[in-house]
């Protein structure tokens, strides 16, 4: 019966994580398309991209971990780290 409860559990965690996805998704687009319309006006939108990609790649890394394909999720928990370091460095130059 243990099997069961996690299992549920994890469709559970699994699909929060999907809209969390979506929603960071739609934050990415919306971003991406402020920078087509003015880089120099929407400057700080650089970091937010990279912000909310690492927040993406750290969410499916999660899922990817907990469905057991370790190195594929320790792979995307890593590019997520990357991919905030960049957005902070982002921060940096865009203030």
């Amino acid at each position: 019966m243990e099997i069961n409860r996690n299992r549920r559990n994890f469709k559970t965690i699994g699909k929060i994580i999907d809209v969390i996805n979506t929603g960071l998704s739609i934050v990415i687009i919306l971003a991406a398309l402020m920078l087509v319309i003015n880089v120099e006006k929407y400057m700080i939108m650089f970091p937010v991209v990279f912000l909310a990609s690492a927040l993406m790649n750290v969410a499916l890394g999660f899922k990817i971990y907990k469905r057991r394909e370790t190195l594929h999720g320790i792979i995307l928990y890593f590019v997520g780290v990357c991919m905030f370091i960049l957005a902070i460095i982002g921060f940096m130059v865009a203030l």
